[in-house]
């Protein structure tokens, strides 16, 4: 019986820490906030991905149209996102900071477009969240 409880209350604590959420990774945060914004149009899940910084500049719009519009200079329909590139060290062990170039295809207007936006990441307070968006790829790398 002893031996039964002790199997028991093992199997318990193993799967009790296989429950516990991982810390998404800069690239899932990055398609998050994109997806968010041009996808599902939800303005509240992108700004859960934000520095308290960009979420104040996000603030000063009601709409993802606004945000694609004013910020972003991009507004688009019928959008895919995905992951281009990510700079970061190969393990990631002493990353703090990571940019991420997200793809994004859709339509706009009457023409197809294919544009590659950077954006920084950082982890703060154990999560990884956007600090800094850039309008052009090949841009400043600070």
């Amino acid at each position: 019986m002893p031996l039964r409880s002790f199997t028991g209350l093992l199997l318990a604590v193993c799967l009790s820490g296989c429950n516990q959420q991982q810390p998404q990774t800069p690239e899932q945060v990055a398609l998050t906030l994109f997806h968010a914004l041009y996808v599902e149009h939800d303005l509240r899940q992108a700004k859960a991905q934000l520095s308290a910084e960009l979420l104040a500049q996000f603030e000063q719009h009601q709409l993802p149209s606004q945000i694609q519009r004013n910020l972003f200079a991009l507004p688009l329909e019928q959008v895919s996102v995905s992951v281009a590139d990510v700079e970061a060290d190969f393990f990631r062990k002493n990353s703090e900071q990571v940019r991420v170039l997200i793809r994004l295809d859709g339509i706009q207007g009457l023409n197809t477009i294919s544009d590659d936006r950077w954006v920084k990441l950082q982890m703060l307070e154990q999560r990884w969240v956007v600090t800094q968006l850039y309008e052009d790829p090949l841009g400043n790398r600070s």
